[in-house]
């Protein structure tokens, strides 16, 4: 078995649901499956548990009205396929763009999620990506077809399994990533792993047209989830090497680390982390982690 030890150092940093979204900036209907905070365990250690983790990266914005139902939307596929599901909160667009004064003076954007918004060409909020695949023939998903894309993701046997350890220093805020990557098929071509902070539990006014997600038209105390805050080795990652695939059963080690900003509350973030054709962006698998 070959291992790969790569290092590198950032600075600063179902039962199946059927809900029916009507998509125009984009419902969900109650009742609502019960949402509680749970995340992604990644300490598996036996291939009989291996399993396949999909990334799905919801393009919204605090006053896009129809974003709340599909953040509900998100959890309770997110609920309905434990840990098996990641979510990332793009928040990009013009209906991200905050007020000088007033309830949506918050700004969850950053150069990242800006470049992903201009890269997928997102021109319709809410808008998902799953996997950075396309399903029936389309990258730019509306909510109505998260779940079957979703699912069509789900029935594909996992290729490759990521294990992530972090240890976050709280007075010098420095956090080093250890990460554990296993082959778990034979693999061809070039392959890129890429390294997010989120955060989660940011509270402040969002849009919204249905008083069953919440008032309208706005929530005043409504909590942010799984907002992209950064990326830790660039937006499209780094090459995994070799560049020529892997060999079922190879292992992959990787070891970055991040200054967490001040700015950031750092027992609400979580490191996501994928492996993705570096061609095409594809990812073939994900994974997550709180920090602390």
């Amino acid at each position: 078995m070959k291992k790969h030890l790569i290092t590198s150092f950032s600075a600063v940093i179902s039962a199946s649901l059927l809900i029916l979204i009507y998509v125009g900036c984009d419902k969900v209907d109650a009742p609502y499956l019960e949402h509680t905070q749970t995340y992604l365990d990644t300490a598996q250690t036996s291939d009989t548990t291996y399993k396949k983790i999909v990334l799905l990266e919801d393009f919204t914005g605090h006053k896009c009205v129809n974003c709340p139902e599909a953040a509900q939307l998100a959890k309770n596929l997110q609920l309905a396929h434990t840990n098996q599901i990641v979510l990332i909160g793009i928040h990009a667009g013009f209906f991200a763009v905050p007020d000088q004064s007033g309830l949506y003076t918050a700004d969850y954007r950053c150069p990242e999620g800006t470049s992903l918004n201009d890269y997928f060409n997102i021109m319709q909020y809410p808008t998902g990506i799953v996997n950075r695949k396309a399903f029936e023939g389309k990258i730019r998903l509306l909510p109505t077809s998260w779940e079957s894309a979703i699912n069509a993701e789900l029935q594909q046997d996992p290729v490759a399994f990521i294990q992530i350890e972090n240890i976050y220093n709280p007075q010098n805020r420095n956090l080093q990533i250890k990460t554990d990557i296993k082959i778990l098929q034979d693999l061809e071509g070039e392959y890129s792993y890429t390294l997010y902070l989120i955060e989660n539990h940011l509270t402040s006014a969002q849009k919204n047209n249905n008083a069953s997600v919440g008032p309208v038209p706005d929530i005043i105390d409504y909590i942010h989830n799984h907002v992209l805050r950064t990326s830790i080795n660039g937006i499209w990652g780094e090459t995994l090497l070799p560049i020529n695939g892997f060999v079922k059963g190879e292992n992959i080690q990787l070891v970055h680390n991040l200054v967490v900003s001040q700015e950031w509350n750092a027992a609400q973030c979580q490191v996501v982390a994928f492996i993705s054709k570096s061609d095409s962006h594809e990812v073939i698998q994900a994974a997550e982690k709180s920090i602390e």
